[in-house]
């Protein structure tokens, strides 16, 4: 009997059921969705070029149907883009993220930290400050949608929430007074 030598390194990955399928690293893919499970969560996977890190230059811009009774298609599209936008703007060049990607090997990753830490760091705050102005504007407030940038290992996403309308203004007073 002839063993194929990848299946005496490693033991082949667990078969998909019909419940869960695993990716590479082993984390299952039902946590990489487009939309959760909790109804007062939607998830929006990045899309464009793959920092180190995680943060990736552009986030799905998907109308889902579970966000018609949170935000109209207009407004979503308006604040995903305004976020999609200042990210863009604050990406590093291209001969920064050649430069990171090709010279890793020879740096033992210095390379990548540096540009991660120098360049795409500017990306991430312009990033966190779009959603927060995202969350100051009033079609957010009215309807208690909340947008929040999400890092896991290796990997970033936009979590949309929603809670009751009425609850965000009621955290901005409770900040806003004195104690």
């Amino acid at each position: 009997y002839f063993r194929p030598w990848h299946h005496v390194l490693a033991p082949p990955l667990p078969q998909a059921s019909h419940r869960r399928s695993w990716a590479i690293v082993g984390m299952p893919a039902i946590a990489k969705m487009g939309s959760s499970r909790r109804k007062d969560l939607i998830v929006l996977e990045g899309k464009g070029v793959w920092a180190p890190g995680g943060l990736y230059s552009t986030y799905d811009d998907t109308y889902t149907p579970e966000m018609e009774n949170w935000l109209s298609e207009d407004a979503f599209k308006v604040l995903i883009n305004r976020i999609n936008t200042a990210i863009i703007f604050r990406w590093p060049c291209t001969p920064c993220y050649c430069f990171s990607t090709i010279c890793c090997p020879f740096t033992f990753g210095l390379s990548t930290l540096l540009v991660r830490f120098l360049c795409y760091s500017e990306a991430e705050e312009a990033a966190r400050q779009a959603i927060m102005d995202a969350n100051a504007t009033s079609a957010c407030r009215e309807a208690g949608v909340r947008f929040e940038l999400v890092f896991t290992c290796c990997d970033s996403s936009i979590h949309v929430t929603r809670t009751e309308p009425g609850m965000i203004m009621q955290e901005e007073r409770l900040l806003e007074s004195p104690v």
